[in-house]
């Protein structure tokens, strides 16, 4: 091979080279830009009705990000059989919204508190915070927080939740919202949001 025909293969090799440096830190950078859009999407307020979606169950409807993800489980999750809807960000397992439903023979909220807490507090270290009043559209109701250790083999972490207690025509609602612990206060807000955004249907 001559010097020359050398040499302009080695330039090709070069410029060859060095686009596909330039491609590959253009792609990068893109990837980087949907995923940063993407992962901002999770935090989405819905006070912009134009961004939100609505959902109704047989006595109440609420509000929540058009970036998450709501599934209907007529037949439970999990196991737990009262669970009628799962809610999270698209793609993600947490943060993660809960809806329980069961029908008692009372409208006494009471019972809805004690057939919540004979449900969770079984789960490991488990703490809560006294109850506290809600009421929103309407609707009047208790909330509870509290934490427990997730004891999963690769990161164990402590989730954090905030139940939202209703009852409603014989109708018991929890909506449980629970977060990784130490992402609990980038969610927070969200989370309100959808809560104060349930209303009665009638």
């Amino acid at each position: 091979m001559s010097t020359r025909r050398k040499e302009l293969r080695e330039q090709h090799i070069f410029w060859l080279t060095a686009l596909l440096i330039i491609f590959s830190l253009v792609l990068g950078r893109l990837l980087f830009n949907a995923a940063n859009r993407y992962f901002s999407s999770s935090f989405d307020s819905i006070a912009d009705s134009s961004s939100n979606l609505e959902h109704e169950f047989d006595e109440i409807r609420f509000s929540y990000p058009a970036s998450w993800i709501m599934f209907e489980t007529p037949s439970g999750n999990h196991g737990d059989m009262n669970v009628i809807a799962v809610l999270s960000p698209a793609f993600e397992s947490l943060p993660v919204i809960e809806v329980r439903k069961r029908e008692f023979e009372s409208t006494n909220l009471n019972l809805v508190v004690s057939w919540a807490e004979s449900r969770i507090i079984s789960k490991n270290e488990y703490n809560n915070l006294p109850l506290e009043k809600f009421n929103s559209n309407g609707l009047s109701g208790l909330t509870m927080m509290y934490t427990y250790k997730v004891e999963n083999p690769l990161e164990p972490y402590t989730c954090k939740c905030k139940d939202l207690y209703l009852s409603q025509k014989g109708k018991g609602y929890i909506f449980s919202i629970c977060s990784d612990e130490a992402e609990w206060n980038q969610y927070n807000p969200v989370f309100e949001e959808i809560l104060y955004s349930i209303k009665p249907l009638n």
